[in-house]
């Protein structure tokens, strides 16, 4: 039970600043930013890449190492894309794969 309102408040945090971006931006369907897998769809039209990149990853998971590595360099290039279209430097996109500084660099990227 812990661990599950643990996976569900870690959910929400990551979601606010996925949620905020997508208002700014005035995307039809932001509240995908609180739904699992929904929220990858979600950036990945915000960040205007196509959806077979998320299908290569999701396909890439179930082979061990590529799959968490695949992972690491879809979520650089998503969030790299979505700060430049937030007009930040696109490296704050390669911090988003270091954990604890992604939630202060997401939060940055959404308010700032």
């Amino acid at each position: 039970m812990i661990i599950l309102l643990g996976a569900l408040f870690f959910d929400i945090l990551y979601g606010i600043p996925v949620y905020i971006i997508a208002k700014k931006s005035e995307h039809q369907y932001s509240w995908f930013a609180f739904i699992p897998l929904a929220n990858l769809w979600l950036m990945c039209d915000m960040a205007d890449v196509e959806l077979y990149w998320l299908a290569a990853v999701i396909v890439a998971g179930f082979i061990p190492f590529i799959g968490g590595l695949a992972a690491l360099v879809f979520n650089a290039v998503i969030w790299m894309r979505l700060a430049e279209n937030a007009e930040k430097p696109s490296w704050y996109g390669v911090l988003m794969d270091i954990p604890v500084v992604n939630l202060v660099v997401g939060y940055y990227i959404a308010f700032a």
